[in-house]
């Protein structure tokens, strides 16, 4: 890539400079400055048809005195002289003595026009409209002699026709009329027109002039060369020749002979010199003999290793190295020469050696004699070949394609910084245009680093070569952009002038990758909430730093029922809206952080007392747990908390968090929006799970497991109908265990459904005694999730049934809402076969999912149990009051019986009997009790 920079800089002796550009400036002006001193000589014809033109409208004026003739003859007086005065500046002077000469030529036109302009002005409002289309004539034909008065100097045309034009549309508009737009249209649309053609007359002229100044210099230089070699020969040797021994004096003779030595010896000389001048610039001559078609001059077939005989023509000896494209460019060329249509003959053309190999040529030549009807006889030329160029040139625009089509920013500076040649991925990261970063330097397009940054960098480059490092830069409209960049220094094919690469990789989009990261690795996406790890993190720094804190996590109840039934998007709009408010009334924490699907944690100061932070725990539930209307839905959300503090309580981070999650655990036992502390009694259950675990394989095998029956009342009767049976375990050092601490054991351990059959076979055996004595009783046990996902509930409870000898209607099965809401084959297939035996289905904790009702159709359902968080707020709550009837009313009239459980006051009983509730159940009646016991409650009346 180095190499193919180097073949694009600029070759030695050919360096494209500013004074080049200036030196070309300087020659186009001088250009234009003699053209426009012939035309301020020579044309005097358009000046005397736009005076003709004033002097016809002189005519048209209706009331024209000696006064305005005069005045108007001096005025046109003055113009001529100015005129006759520029005309002579022009003659005698230099364009050195003449300054400004632009502003000096079109100050006259511009004169001229208003002249024009004012006659029309004062004139047109007077006159009838036939005569109006006569003075418009007469300025039309002003304005076109103008254009060609003016075609080799367009600003001086522009000043005349803008000057005559302008005011009188300005006028037309200002009187307004019927013709007045009209005309103004017409007005503009002629000017346009005549611009047009004094642009293209003068790029005619010029072409013209360029085309006749190169002839001239040709010709100066063939004038020349006949000089010097006239000059370099005075006599010729053949002249000489025969005139050595005709004389009798043989003084004269030997003189003679001595001057023919010498123009042999000066020819030799000359032959020697031109020899070396070609062989130095690689270069073949070669001449065509149009007249004979001849080609003379071996050296030019030599080098394509190709034999003379002095009888091949021009064409005849190339054709059969030629392709058909090389050899039709080649006759093009010449006859383009031949017709006169250029200075020279040049081609460039492929032919191919005799090794086989494809050389690139280029043919050069000029006419060296002609007939005497002027046509070219003779044309002598040069040869050379260019295989090296080509391959450069082609390596070159390669590499420029390559530049321009590559995504990085590349751009070539000279050894000043300025920029030389940039690649429009460049452009676009800077914001400027290609001409606006040509010949530029680069630190005036980077206001970002100071002054000597880039002097440093410029050192670096001449000592080591290269420079990198990342820098914030700043485009045109002054937005910033980091960059990766790269310099390294390249030098032309002289090695003399140095030349430095850029390579600019925006930063920009990886950057912000890279901030993008560190948000997604401590941030939550969707709540824009700390992490878990994050919250980690900086739990754990702040706990070795000895900080007193207070822990509080927060679980959304029944969130994984609205995901489910709801769908993801409304569960994900409703953790976002509730992050919201847990921000708006959290601000006493230092810390809130989304630590799962549905838990949240706030770490807050330890100053804060118990007191407060029981407070502050009531008022986010409070708060945080109100209804929320999310995608069209209604949706009430409960909140459990547990909170555990440091290091009053635990000493660790890890313990801080794992108190907290037991004190959330104890929390969701509840009816929702309930918090608790993690105490010492916590604290006792959590040293003694590890023996559970280990104990609790030995208590499925040694049936360690008991049941327990919690009654439920008939309120018509007010008779004992039903019992739901309760487990409990009667650990052996530990006591009675609640299930609540062994339950979810069993379900991670995959005992749950030997312990389930232990429950369902113990009560099925006492409703079987009970019902040997004489009392009916329909027992309840509970079914887990796992249970109807095995496969075989259904076998099990049938094998039982038949071993415990009870009736299949005294069984029924309570299965809670969520395991209804699962989409899943076998479970429904299990129900329906236990269904099938005659055993009935009560739906436990009804209310609390979040789906439509139709599981109730899908299923076969005998019973519906009113979750206990409906009836805690009977009679008080008005809502709760509400929708305990709706839930019943719905039940009756699906034929299906309705048990309320956890009833503990008269009032909720007489609410319930009132609008026709079949069973209560709770600490009112009774709570779970061992079957002794309960046998002795059966025969007694129940009052309350």
């Amino acid at each position: 890539m180095i190499d193919a920079i180097r073949r694009l800089l600029p070759r030695l002796g050919n360096n494209a400079t500013p004074d080049d550009s200036n030196m070309r400036q300087r020659t186009a002006d001088q250009t234009h400055f003699q053209l426009q001193r012939l035309h301020q000589l020579h044309r005097t014809l358009p000046w005397l048809v736009t005076f003709g033109s004033l002097l016809a409208t002189a005519f048209l004026w209706p009331v024209l005195n000696a006064y305005h003739l005069l005045l108007g003859g001096v005025w046109l007086a003055l113009l001529m002289l100015g005129r006759y005065n520029l005309a002579l500046r022009f003659r005698y002077r230099r364009e050195r003595a003449l300054g400004h000469w632009p502003l000096i030529s079109c100050l006259p036109a511009l004169l001229g026009g208003a002249t024009i302009a004012l006659a029309f002005v004062s004139l047109l409002p007077q006159l009838s409209l036939p005569l109006t289309g006569v003075c418009y004539l007469l300025l039309l034909a002003a304005l076109l002699s103008a254009m060609l008065f003016y075609a080799i100097f367009p600003p001086a045309f522009l000043s005349f026709a803008g000057a005559a034009v302008l005011p009188l549309c300005t006028e037309l508009l200002w009187q307004g009329g019927n013709y007045a737009q009209l005309a103004t249209l017409g007005l503009l649309l002629s000017l346009a027109l005549l611009t047009y053609g004094n642009l293209c007359a003068n790029h005619y002229l010029l072409s013209r002039y360029q085309l006749q100044q190169r002839h001239d210099r040709l010709q100066l230089k063939l004038q020349h060369t006949q000089r010097e070699l006239a000059l370099s020969h005075p006599e010729r040797p053949a002249a000489v020749e025969p005139a050595v021994g005709s004389s009798p004096d043989p003084a004269h003779n030997a003189r003679l002979a001595r001057q023919l030595s010498d123009a042999r010896q000066g020819i030799q000389a000359a032959e020697q010199r031109l020899a070396m001048v070609l062989e130095a610039n690689e270069l073949s001559l070669w001449e065509w003999d149009l007249s004979q078609d001849r080609f003379i001059q071996p050296q030019a077939l030599e080098m394509l290793g190709q034999r003379f005989d002095g009888q091949q023509g021009f064409i005849g000896s190339l054709k059969p190295l030629l392709e058909e494209a090389d050899l039709l460019r080649l006759k093009e060329a010449m006859q383009h020469y031949l017709n006169g249509n250029s200075l020279e003959y040049r081609v460039q053309f492929r032919a191919r050696h005799q090794n086989g190999q494809w050389l690139w040529l280029e043919d050069r030549g000029q006419a060296s004699a002609w007939d005497a009807q002027g046509r070219i006889t003779r044309i002598a030329g040069t040869r050379r070949e260019i295989t090296l160029q080509k391959k450069q040139q082609a390596e070159s625009d390669l590499f420029r394609r390559l530049c321009s089509l590559s995504h990085q920013s590349i751009c070539l500076l000279d050894h000043q910084l300025r920029i030389q040649l940039p690649n429009p991925s460049f452009c676009e990261l800077t914001g400027y245009s290609y001409e606006e970063l040509i010949g530029r330097p680069i630190d005036q397009i980077s206001r970002q680093q100071p002054a000597l940054f880039y002097q440093e960098v410029t050192d670096q480059l001449q000592q080591k070569g290269f420079w990198s490092g990342e820098i914030l830069e700043y485009r045109k409209d002054g937005h910033p952009y980091p960059v990766a960049a790269n310099f390294s220094r390249v030098t032309d094919a002289s090695g003399l002038n140095p030349y430095f690469l850029a390579i600019f990789n925006d930063l920009s989009d990886q950057q912000r990758t890279e901030h993008r990261l560190h948000y997604l690795a401590s941030f939550d996406s969707l709540t824009g909430l700390v992490n878990r790890e994050q919250f980690l993190r900086r739990l754990s720094k702040a706990t070795q730093a000895g900080k007193t804190l207070n822990l509080i996590l927060l679980n959304l109840d029944r969130f994984k029922q609205i995901n489910e039934s709801l769908g993801h998007e409304v569960g994900d709009q409703l953790l976002v809206h509730f992050s919201r408010r847990l921000r708006t009334h959290a601000r006493d924490a230092e810390l809130i952080a989304r630590t799962g699907s549905d838990e949240f944690a706030l770490l807050l100061p330890g100053e804060t007392g118990l007191g407060s932070l029981m407070r502050i725990c009531e008022r986010l539930l409070r708060k945080t747990g109100r209804d929320y209307r999310v995608a069209s839905h209604d949706l009430t959300l409960t909140l459990s908390a547990g909170v555990c503090r440091f290091p009053q309580q635990v000493r660790t981070a890890r313990a801080l968090l794992q108190g907290a999650s037991r004190a959330l655990i104890e929390a969701k036992k509840f009816a929702g929006n309930h918090y608790h502390l993690y105490t010492d009694e916590l604290a006792d259950k959590d040293a003694t799970q590890p023996l559970l675990e280990g104990a609790l394989r030995k208590a499925v095998a040694n049936r360690e497991f008991e049941v327990y029956y919690q009654p439920k009342l008939h309120l018509a009767s007010g008779t004992i109908r039903g019992v739901e049976a309760l487990v409990r375990w009667q650990h052996p050092q530990l006591g009675l265990v609640e299930p609540e601490r062994f339950i979810y054991l069993a379900e991670e351990n995959g005992l749950i459904g030997a312990i389930g059959e232990q429950v369902l076979e113990q009560a099925c055996q006492q409703a079987r005694e009970w019902l040997n004595d004489g009392i009916e009783i329909r027992v309840a046990v509970n079914l887990s999730a796992q249970q109807l996902k095995q496969g075989d509930g259904a076998a099990v409870i049938e094998r039982t049934l038949k071993r415990t000898g009870l009736p299949h209607h005294l069984l029924e099965l309570e299965l809670t809402e969520s395991i209804l809401l699962e989409e899943n084959s076998r479970i429904s297939s299990t129900i329906h076969r236990i269904r099938e035996l005659g055993v009935g289905i009560s739906i436990d904790d009804f209310g609390t999912g979040y789906a439509s009702l139709s599981y109730l159709r899908r299923f076969p359902v005998s019973a519906l149990k009113i979750d206990r968080s409906f009836i805690s707020g009977i009679p008080d709550s008005d809502s709760d009051c509400a929708l305990a009837r709706a839930i019943i009313a719905m039940a009756l009239s699906l034929d299906l019986r309705v048990v309320a459980e956890g009833v503990e006051l008269p009032q909720q009983a007489e609410f319930l009997r009132r609008f026709a509730c079949d069973e209560i159940q709770g600490y009112l009646v009774s709570k779970p009790v061992c079957a002794r016991e309960l046998t002795e409650q059966l025969g007694q009346p129940v009052s309350f």
